[in-house]
C-alpha cells in the first residue's frame, strides 16, 4: 500500500473513531504479533493467524489461529483493525476470552485488540 492510500486509511480510522484500541473486561492478552492470515469461515466468523501460536489465559485446545466470532460485540470495527493491520504489516495484540470449538479444537475467542 503506498503511503498515500495509507494516510486515507488511517485518517478514516480516525474519523470512524476505530483507532482507538477496543478493549474487554478481563481475559487474557496475546503477545504483540503481526497477523500472516486472515480467513472468513463459513458462518462469517474470522479467523486470525499468525507466526507463532496465540497465547491465551483459558488453555484452548489450539491456538494456531484466533477466532472473532460474526456475532461478537463490535465485529465490523474489530475486523476492520485487523484487515488494516494486515494490510499495513502493524503488529497487534488480540484480548482473547474463552475458547470456541472449530474444526473438532477448541480455539481462543478474539475480544478486543490493540493495533500498533
Amino acid at each position: 500500500m503506498n503511503t498515500r492510500t495509507s494516510r486515507f486509511f488511517i485518517t478514516a480510522l480516525l474519523c470512524c473513531g476505530l483507532a482507538l484500541p477496543i478493549t474487554a473486561s478481563a481475559g487474557g492478552v496475546t503477545a504483540k504479533q503481526q497477523i500472516t492470515k486472515l480467513g472468513m469461515m463459513a458462518d462469517g466468523s474470522v479467523r486470525v493467524s499468525a507466526a507463532k501460536p496465540w497465547t491465551n489465559k483459558d488453555n484452548c485446545q489450539n491456538t494456531s489461529y484466533a477466532v472473532l466470532p460474526v456475532k461478537a460485540a463490535r465485529f465490523d470495527r474489530i475486523y476492520a483493525m485487523l484487515l488494516l493491520s494486515h494490510a499495513e504489516g502493524a503488529p497487534v495484540t488480540l484480548i482473547v476470552k474463552g475458547c470456541t470449538r472449530v474444526a473438532g479444537k477448541s480455539r481462543p475467542v478474539i475480544k478486543g485488540l490493540y493495533m500498533y
